[in-house]
């Protein structure tokens, strides 16, 4: 009976977890429009926010951890494939919403490398773009190091 409240418990940490995965994909599909539109401060109140939704996945991960290594000392099996599904068929409800939660954090990753790469473009064309401006001070500059040496002169063309 024990075991069975494990599952349970398995259960309901991952429907949290799976919960928490949406939300964070939803924010970053956001962060992905916001990327677009070079609404940077936005970008990063988004990632603020995810990063507070990873940390309650992460306590959820340490919870789940415990009680599987539990389950797994209990059945003496070293794999949740080897947990045998006719004598606990809560396993398959289990085994169900694992598999969603690796599809979102498969759908996450793809988003999150888009978003990457482009951000990754932006500054480097940012970063061409004030090169262009620090080029353009010098060339100013310059020029007015030019002025200051040159005074203005008359010359006498009448002897």
């Amino acid at each position: 009976m024990e075991n069975v409240k494990l599952i349970q418990e398995l259960i309901l940490i991952s429907i949290k977890k799976k919960e928490l995965m949406k939300n964070i994909l939803d924010i970053t599909k956001r962060q992905q429009k916001f990327i677009e539109l070079n609404k940077i401060e936005t970008v990063i109140k988004q990632i603020n926010l995810k990063d507070t939704y990873i940390k309650e996945i992460d306590e959820l991960d340490l919870n789940f951890y415990a009680k599987f290594d539990k389950l797994k000392s209990n059945l003496k099996i070293d794999s949740i494939d080897k947990i045998n599904v006719e004598m606990y068929p809560q396993v398959k409800n289990l085994k169900k919403i694992v598999g969603e939660i690796m599809e979102l954090t498969k759908e996450i990753k793809v988003i999150d490398d888009q978003n990457i790469s482009k951000l990754s473009k932006d500054k480097n064309d940012l970063g061409q773009r004030l090169k262009g401006v620090r080029q353009g001070k010098k060339v100013t500059g310059a020029y007015g190091a030019y002025k200051k040496q040159v005074k203005s002169m008359f010359f006498d063309k009448k002897k």
